[in-house]
């Protein structure tokens, strides 16, 4: 990955408050205020609530890429990341949350009925989307704080 560091620095990363400027995914500040609203929901609901981490694995993604120019590396990975994005939005429902929470990834908030649902949400993500994608989920415990469950979160992501 030394080899792309350059390219790498250079992938557009930045939000409005809102939004990705780069995906149109939900920016991490917002993400944020509805994760920690549904939060408080939940607990009184008891609903389920998962995580999904999903990352372009740099490593599979550029391989192929050996001897392209820098400014062609750089535009394959800022669309590879569009299209993801575009992806994730055909495999969740609308009502689930996609954040660009990193330059590489994205995490998407679920909040279901059981856990079943979403480990089918992940069977059909793993199906749909690319396979230089890692995929992984956590499930929130009742009662788990949200610092505390965005650390697990972070330890499967990054």
């Amino acid at each position: 990955m030394e080899k792309f560091q350059k390219e790498i620095d250079l992938v557009f990363f930045t939000n409005n408050g809102e939004i990705d400027q780069l995906t149109g995914a939900m920016a991490p500040e917002r993400f944020d205020q509805i994760v920690k609203r549904d939060l408080a929901i939940s607990e009184r609901n008891q609903s389920n609530l998962s995580m999904f981490s999903i990352t372009l694995d740099l490593k599979k993604f550029l391989t192929p890429m050996a001897g392209a120019d820098s400014a062609s590396i750089i535009s394959a990975i800022e669309a590879e990341l569009v299209k993801i994005a575009f992806s994730l939005k055909g495999i969740f429902r609308e009502s689930d949350c996609i954040c660009r929470v990193s330059q590489f990834g994205f995490w998407i908030f679920v909040v279901s009925k059981s856990q079943s649902e979403s480990t089918q949400a992940i069977e059909r993500a793993s199906n749909l989307l690319p396979e230089y994608c890692n995929i992984a989920i956590s499930h929130r415990r009742i009662g788990e704080k949200q610092l505390a469950w965005y650390a697990k979160i972070d330890l499967i992501h990054f």
